[in-house]
């Protein structure tokens, strides 16, 4: 069967052609189905295309993945690269009282049992192309192998494109999500200014344009002296020889405690000189504090909502009077978590917390 070559590395760039892609594999090896499977490095498997004719059961899969003697078999790394006739090292009979077979593929009313296919390796996670027949259909054989050989060449590297892009896209919203999950405002910017990222927290401070905001793409302030201040910070943090770490005030127009901010250089690789700026956003409370002190410090929950307002700067008379106790109560329950946390000064107790980890 003649291909264009041209019309498979389409599929790079066309998802309509990288979703027609495993028919092409179906007709070049005169099969039934095809599906093309992308397994990320920490063993995530994802089916990113199958062919028009693809059974029911393929929607299900990437939860059988780890059944599938086939997949593991051309997961081999002896095996990479090859057009392999999986039939050679496992029969249909074996294929047959396999726990894909039975509760996957015949569940589902087919009898899918021949398989012919390759793995190309990637540092980002493996590609795998599976081609089928049933059991009523002749086996694969050598022809077949070698009609496949001159499709799936080219095939594979398509799918490893794509592949690890769609790796590249995991990581990254993985890294976003991890920013997110902090407790912590975070801001990366290039040398001028411009912001490359913003985590949710950072996002919120610039939305109510208090002592922080973004005007044309760039981090700035709402007042001059606070600007001049942050530019000089990040211009220490992004010099191409011994950047230093600063720390900045940044005055907020509500009358808020004032935004302390960490402007270190970060090393990454991304082509130019970059700066990462922690915050935290005081009205923004940290209430998971007393819940994470108490199973830090196998607190009672009175004591550990005290231990939060300590860490919060309330000084025992004002959390006395919000509670509603006596000042001999209070001091009962500051002895206990002095003793659980082995801290003999409130000092030594808040200089502790600081060192608890915020969570968003």
């Amino acid at each position: 069967m003649n291909i264009r070559t041209e019309s498979i590395y389409e599929a790079l760039f066309d998802d309509d052609a990288f979703a027609r892609l495993p028919d092409t594999l179906v007709r070049s090896a005169n099969a039934r189905s095809a599906l093309m499977i992308w397994q990320h490095s920490d063993g995530l498997t994802q089916c990113v295309a199958r062919s028009a004719s693809s059974p029911t059961w393929f929607d299900d899969y990437a939860e059988f993945a780890e059944h599938d003697p086939y997949l593991a078999l051309a997961l081999r790394p002896r095996n990479a690269n090859r057009v392999l006739l999986l039939n050679d090292w496992i029969t249909p009979a074996s294929f047959q009282k396999s726990i894909i077979y039975n509760d996957l593929i015949r569940r589902h009313g087919d009898d899918t049992v021949y398989c012919m296919g390759s793995c190309i390796a990637s540092a980002w996670g493996a590609g795998i192309i599976g081609i089928h027949r049933g059991k009523n259909n002749p086996p694969f054989e050598t022809t077949d192998q070698k009609r496949l050989h001159a499709v799936i060449f080219h095939a594979e590297r398509v799918l490893r494109a794509r592949g690890e892009l769609r790796s590249s896209r995991r990581a990254e919203a993985l890294a976003h999500g991890a920013l997110d999950a902090l407790g912590v405002a975070v801001v990366v910017v290039c040398a001028d200014g411009r912001v490359l990222h913003g985590n949710e927290m950072a996002e919120s401070v610039f939305r109510r344009s208090d002592g922080l905001i973004v005007q044309n793409g760039r981090l700035t302030t709402t007042e001059y002296e606070a600007e001049k201040k942050l530019s000089s910070a990040i211009a220490q943090a992004t010099l191409k020889r011994n950047p230093t770490a600063t720390a900045v005030t940044i005055p907020r127009a509500c009358g808020e405690p004032a935004f302390l901010l960490k402007v270190t250089p970060l090393m990454a690789r991304i082509g130019k000189s970059a700066a990462m700026i922690l915050f935290r956003d005081a009205s923004k409370p940290d209430h998971s504090l007393s819940a994470r002190l108490r199973m830090l410090f196998d607190l009672s929950n009175a004591e550990a909502c005290v231990a939060a307002d300590l860490a919060n700067g309330l000084s025992p008379s004002e959390i006395a009077y919000n509670r509603g106790v006596r000042m001999n109560t209070l001091r009962t329950q500051m002895k206990s978590i002095h003793a659980k946390t082995e801290c003999r000064r409130q000092s030594e107790f808040v200089a502790l917390v600081r060192r608890v980890v915020p969570l968003a």
